[in-house]
């Protein structure tokens, strides 16, 4: 058996950008050697997609059991995820930590989805509801139901619903993690945070502001 890093030295050395081609040369299927990766992270200009499966957004053992051993996301990207989860698993506040994770979904869900495997489960009930949520959202995707970003934080949010004096500091989480997203940063404008310190209502304003136009 080849071993994987020869394989990615194959692929490194080609000449050609053809994704159909790459994956036939690593010896996977072009239609499903793709699945579980995102397609805003690639650059597919002039590339033919057609019959190609893309962001599936499957589970960490199932995008291992498509994608063939030595992939990227399933031996570097697996090991990174494991100590992006560590280093979520050790923030002090459960608030901050649903964030992390909610930011990571929405920004790479095959590296979100890896991140929420090695995870497992969280000390704060409202986390692992989070987690709940996050693997629920992933089941839904899979089947072809579409959620938008603010339906996601929504429903995360939803989480620390028992909870009011959380759900202030969640939302300031949200602010400083999540501020990237449009239509999350006005939903958080509109979110009461009257009982958060005056440091932290002033850093939410700071985050939540709209970007420089360029």
């Amino acid at each position: 058996m080849i071993h994987w890093l020869q394989k990615i030295i194959t692929i490194l050395e080609t000449e050609t950008a053809d994704l159909r081609e790459l994956a036939r040369i690593a010896g996977g299927n072009p239609k499903t050697f793709y699945r579980g990766i995102n397609l805003e992270d690639l650059d597919v200009k002039d590339q033919n997609l057609e019959g190609m499966e893309f962001s599936t957004h499957l589970t960490g053992d199932e995008i291992r059991s498509t994608q063939l051993d030595f992939d990227i996301f399933s031996q570097a990207n697996a090991s990174s995820a494991k100590q992006l989860a560590h280093e979520i698993r050790g923030t002090k506040r459960q608030e901050e930590r649903s964030a992390l994770l909610l930011a990571h979904f929405l920004k790479n869900r095959s590296r979100g989805t890896q991140i929420i495997d090695s995870y497992a489960y969280d000390k704060a009930t409202p986390t692992n509801s989070v987690l709940d949520v996050l693997r629920g959202v992933l089941r839904d995707e899979a089947s072809g139901k579409k959620r938008s970003n603010l339906q996601i934080a929504r429903k995360v949010s939803g989480c620390f619903r028992r909870a009011e004096d959380k759900r202030h500091v969640l939302t300031y989480f949200f602010a400083k993690h999540l501020h990237e997203y449009p239509e999350i940063r006005a939903w958080l404008r509109s979110k009461s945070i009257h009982k958060l310190s005056q440091e932290q209502q002033q850093e939410i304003k700071h985050f939540l502001k709209e970007p420089a136009r360029g």
